[in-house]
């Protein structure tokens, strides 16, 4: 709720309802396994909690703008442990994918290493596509992807983010 609350602010998309990510050791392996997919294949089990309509997948190569998370921390599944906020990120309509990754990756990267301290991130990290114009979902009857990719802004702990975010700081720097 805090996270939505958050989004809501800013005028931004709801959330979705969950994310999950698998990461592969090379791209190819990433590709096989969407293209490999089968909807009508899944159990029941897993068709039965989710809606084809709202679902998308893409590949992207994961890019860790800055850290300060111990990697062992990161991980942690003790209560009150790290959470983390993932953004969907659409560019605007006027930008090759190409002008838009050098503004993510550069000024905007730039803005987050400045300011994402002041908000209490220990962590940013941009999950660019790997292929712009290929929308792997689509072939499984799934939504389009965000045609930019995923931001991920982590704090210490959901308590660690309330605090954090409320700061007159945070409220500047944001």
């Amino acid at each position: 709720p805090d996270i939505d609350g958050f989004s809501d602010n800013r005028g931004w998309s709801p959330a979705g309802d969950v994310l999950v990510q698998f990461h592969f050791r090379e791209a190819t392996s990433g590709q096989v396994a969407l293209q490999s997919l089968d909807p009508g294949a899944l159990p029941p089990a897993v068709l039965g909690c989710f809606d084809p309509g709202r679902t998308t997948a893409f590949l992207a190569d994961e890019v860790e703008i800055f850290e300060s998370m111990p990697e062992d921390e990161r991980w942690s599944v003790r209560e009150g442990g790290p959470v983390k906020m993932v953004v969907a990120n659409w560019k605007r309509p006027d930008l090759s994918y190409e002008e838009y990754v050098s503004h993510w990756s550069t000024v905007h990267a730039d803005l987050v290493r400045v300011h994402g301290p002041a908000m209490g991130f220990c962590r940013y990290v941009q999950s660019r596509r790997t292929e712009p114009d290929a929308d792997q979902g689509a072939a499984l009857g799934w939504a389009s992807a965000p045609d930019g990719g995923l931001s991920e802004v982590w704090w210490t702990s959901q308590a660690a983010m309330k605090v954090d975010l409320s700061s007159a700081e945070a409220l500047a720097a944001s």
